[in-house]
């Protein structure tokens, strides 16, 4: 028997070294030392001046007008490059990444790259390189490599929608997906780039922008508890939203502190920006000035009501820039570059993400901003943060988005976000 134990003894003790071995081999095989795509890039001036490209030809401007009919075909097309522009900004609420894009006939190919956790060992990246095909009507996933490892790409399908549903955008990001593929009708790809074909619904647009959980009746209640503040100060408005928050999530056993401060937030950013978010009919309306002052001034409070509100639903990367294109149209020809409206979309951003990270964190935020009397618990200091810059200034003084000095700026201003006393006990 002892001899028999001992056998067994060593053999675990073998098949421990595989498996080690064979789980080590796997992660340098997934794995590289260096990354394939540049990941020392930020984004640049030339990149949000592209986005503004993409917007027209999304038909934003003319979705907010009023002037798309129901039923109506449409036809977006998209360079590589504006592709490229899209995955980056997506990537970033995925903990960060860089992408690149080719396209050839009737292929499209991707590749990502992202640095892994410092806990694992090494510097290792992770290089994923997909290639899509189409029939004409919907992508489909052809090919895909993790690095050197071939991955077939059904079993890739399947993991990919149970990563979705482990994500804390997960809802989120699966209604906007299934409300576009609703609209498609053609596919095309070739040297140029993607063709998308697709027939205007409204209510796609409703489903995917409806806050998760928060429903036309819980919306209203909010905005009738706002509209009886009265008066042109920011923070009246807002100890008015979450101390109704904080009721509803108290009431009956079916209260959830995240979804009634989603709808706080987005009743806010209607208030600070003059207009309801969106109509039931699918039309984004047009926004009035708004009149509610953050700090002595409705542009801060505009930016920070609308980042938060863009956080809550699972953007605050989305919030960053769109704060930072603001800015830099603004350098071209409006009020100029300012640090401190960027200050109040990072403010926004956090505050957001704070009132929905968890049902704790929701009640801490309802219990802490029923009675507030001061902007300074949540709000930071703008001393000293330069405005009214135009491009030219800008760029000599800072070198542009992404370059050091505006980093070192822009570090100060997370720091001073930081510091506020609602994110202490964070």
């Amino acid at each position: 028997m002892p001899g028999i134990r001992a056998l067994a003894a060593r053999s675990l003790f073998v098949l421990a070294i595989l498996a080690a071995s064979a789980m080590a081999a796997l992660f340098l095989l997934a794995t590289s030392s260096r990354p394939a795509v540049n990941l020392d890039t930020g984004p640049a001036v030339a990149d949000l001046d592209r986005a503004r490209v993409i917007l027209r030809k999304l038909g934003l401007r003319e979705l907010r007008e009023g002037r798309w009919r129901e039923g109506e075909t449409r036809v977006v097309e998209l360079t590589p490059d504006e592709l490229r522009l899209g995955l980056d900004h997506l990537l970033a609420d995925f903990g960060g990444g860089r992408a690149r894009v080719e396209t050839t006939d009737h292929r499209l190919r991707l590749l990502v790259s992202w640095r892994l956790p410092a806990a694992l060992p090494g510097d290792r990246f992770a290089n994923l390189s997909l290639t899509l095909a189409t029939d004409g009507q919907r992508p489909i996933l052809e090919a895909i490599r993790l690095g050197r490892l071939p991955l077939p790409p059904s079993l890739v399908t399947r993991a990919g929608r149970y990563l979705l549903t482990r994500h804390e955008n997960g809802d989120r990001i699966e209604a906007t997906l299934t409300s576009a593929l609703a609209m498609l009708t053609r596919v095309g790809i070739d040297a140029d780039g993607l063709r998308l074909e697709y027939v205007w619904r409204g209510r796609h647009l409703v489903e995917a922008l409806t806050l998760p959980g928060v429903d036309a009746a819980t919306l209203t209640e909010y905005r009738r508890a706002l509209a009886r503040v009265g008066g042109r100060e920011f923070l009246p408005y807002l100890r008015a939203a979450f101390a109704l928050a904080e009721r509803r999530a108290h009431a009956g056993e079916q209260g959830d502190p995240v979804v009634e401060n989603r709808a706080a937030l987005a009743a806010l950013a209607e208030i600070a920006l003059g207009a309801e978010l969106i109509r039931p009919d699918g039309r984004l309306p047009p926004l009035g000035k708004g009149r509610v002052r953050l700090a002595g001034r409705t542009d801060l409070a505009q930016h920070f009501a609308l980042s938060a509100f863009l956080a809550a639903r699972g953007g605050s990367h989305l919030s960053d820039l769109a704060g930072l294109y603001k800015e830099l149209r603004d350098a071209r020809g409006g009020s100029g570059f300012s640090f401190a409206d960027l200050a109040a979309d990072k403010a926004g951003a956090r505050f957001g993400s704070a009132c929905v990270t968890s049902p704790e964190s929701a009640r801490r935020i309802q219990a802490r901003l029923r009675e507030i009397n001061d902007s300074a618990v949540f709000f930071p200091s703008l001393a000293g943060l330069p405005e009214f810059l135009p491009e030219s200034a800008f760029l000599r003084r800072y070198g542009g988005i992404g370059a050091p000095a505006y980093l070192e700026l822009e570090a100060d201003i997370e720091r001073r976000v930081d510091r506020l006393d609602l994110y202490r006990q964070e």
